[in-house]
């Protein structure tokens, strides 16, 4: 049975429709065919992780310059510092791989190494007043925080 003129929209209008879903329905079909050949092409996902290098140049550094300024332990502080910059030099390089983070953290440690080394160069030599190879910094600051915090003398 044909249909009726007042039909006639309304079947090519839903022939319309089934054509569109039939194309979409194919369009979809050929994505996922894509995305499965992508699939076995790409590189199973990965976690990133932070370089063990860098890390450890950001500890070393830390040492480096906190046992420069304490004064007395400026010739260790150089030592660790150097260690530090071996470690930050290595710990950038680790970090030019994939899935391999860290970077400011190898520049951190980089920068707390060359502070470490440079002020404890400056404690051995004397060329700060403050800062030198016989005075016990630490000593001073807690009879500081003694004598201007009094609630301090408990801790």
């Amino acid at each position: 049975m044909r249909p009726s003129m007042a039909d006639r929209p309304v079947a090519e209008r839903d022939r319309a429709e089934t054509v569109a879903e039939r194309d979409r329905a194919d369009a979809v079909a050929d994505r996922d065919r894509v995305d499965a050949v992508d699939a076995e092409r790409a590189e199973p996902a990965r976690w990133a992780h932070t370089s063990f290098t860098s890390t450890l140049s950001l500890i070393l550094g830390v040492c480096a310059t906190l046992a420069a300024l304490s004064g007395r332990l400026a010739p260790l502080g150089v030592a660790i510092g150097v260690v530090g910059l071996v470690f930050a030099a290595a710990g950038l390089s680790a970090v030019a791989r994939r899935h391999v983070t860290g970077h400011h953290v190898a520049l951190l440690g980089l920068a707390f190494s060359i502070a470490g080394v440079v002020l404890g160069i400056l404690a051995i030599t004397k060329a700060l007043p403050w800062l030198d190879g016989g005075a016990d910094q630490a000593a001073q600051l807690r009879d500081w925080l003694d004598a201007h915090l009094p609630w301090m003398r408990n801790w």
